[in-house]
């Protein structure tokens, strides 16, 4: 749409102010320079990876998602554009951080303690407390997924690891929101863009 849109007019201003100073005049000497300065190398230890959602609550916030989108793009992991947590951290004013859906850290916790006993509700609500709001996922869109992975949840599981997401909730004072795990408003917003970005 056109706030996806207007995001990637805004970062592609910066990242090209970027290579001006650098000095950067072919498209052939950015990789060459990312090598260099060692961009999109990653820490050393282990990192996992996890989704989360933004969203952005004024001018600040825009601001410091378009810094966050710049430093995704320096950093590469399993074919993702990725930031570190601590980034985050460092540039969360203005912004809204959401647990993100069934792949998230905080529902992945929770799929592990409800359906193999691992972890307790204090370590639970210890990972929830970073996030702004909790999200909760459709059942129906979830239970469709059981088909293709036998590791997610049965259909009673996760109605109980709703009914712990609404309690952490209520025990942290969070704001529990459900998502319809929908992408787009009607079908005259699908892009080519979009579906090609999909299908990587």
């Amino acid at each position: 749409g056109s706030t996806e849109a207007y995001l990637v007019g805004q970062l592609f201003s910066r990242l090209a102010g970027q290579l001006r100073d650098l000095q950067v005049q072919r498209f052939d000497e950015i990789n060459s320079l990312m090598a260099k300065l060692g961009v999109g190398q990653l820490p050393s230890r282990r990192l996992r990876q996890t989704p989360i959602s933004i969203l952005v609550r004024n001018q600040e916030g825009l601001e410091n998602l378009l810094h966050l989108l710049e430093l995704s793009q320096q950093r590469v992991m399993r074919g993702k554009p990725t930031v570190l947590k601590s980034e985050v951290n460092k540039l969360r004013n203005g912004l809204l951080i959401g647990s993100g859906t069934e792949s998230g850290e905080l529902q992945s916790r929770i799929l592990r303690y409800v359906k193999d006993g691992i972890g307790s509700m204090d370590i639970l609500q210890q990972v929830a407390s970073w996030y702004d709001y909790l999200m909760l996922q459709p059942i129906s869109y979830s239970e469709t997924l059981i088909r293709q992975n036998d590791r997610l949840a049965t259909g009673e599981e996760l109605r109980e690891i709703t009914q712990v997401i609404l309690s952490i909730g209520k025990s942290l004072g969070k704001p529990v929101c459900a998502t319809g795990n929908v992408a787009l408003l009607g079908p005259e917003d699908e892009t080519k863009f979009r579906s090609v970005y999909e299908e990587q």
